[in-house]
């Protein structure tokens, strides 16, 4: 299946995604301020925007993810439907099958 990230790094980017960039920007939010550290707002709106990206990244993998699988599944059900219509189509002109 070919999707963006392979499942480690995929793993790996959820978990930063979800964890570690909001935790980022939550910190330079409550923290920065209360140092007297500059430029608060931009380091953590590029956080968030960063964030941001990368979740629209990990949802593009998903979406690619997802309808390999389903194309891949389809794929097997329809083989099993084609060996099926041939045992049926064997027994029909008098065959016997081995079992």
């Amino acid at each position: 299946m070919k999707t963006i990230f392979s499942n480690k790094t995929f793993d790996v980017l959820k978990w930063v995604a979800i964890v570690v960039l909001p935790a980022l920007a939550t910190f330079v939010k409550m923290l920065f301020p209360v140092w007297g550290i500059p430029y608060c707002e931009q380091i953590a709106s590029t956080v968030v925007a960063v964030d941001f990206l990368l979740g629209a990244l990990l949802g593009v993998s998903t979406v690619q993810y997802d309808r390999a699988r389903a194309t891949a599944a389809e794929s097997e059900a329809q083989e099993m439907r084609n060996i099926i219509s041939l045992d049926d189509t064997f027994e029909n002109f008098g065959g016997e099958r081995d079992e």
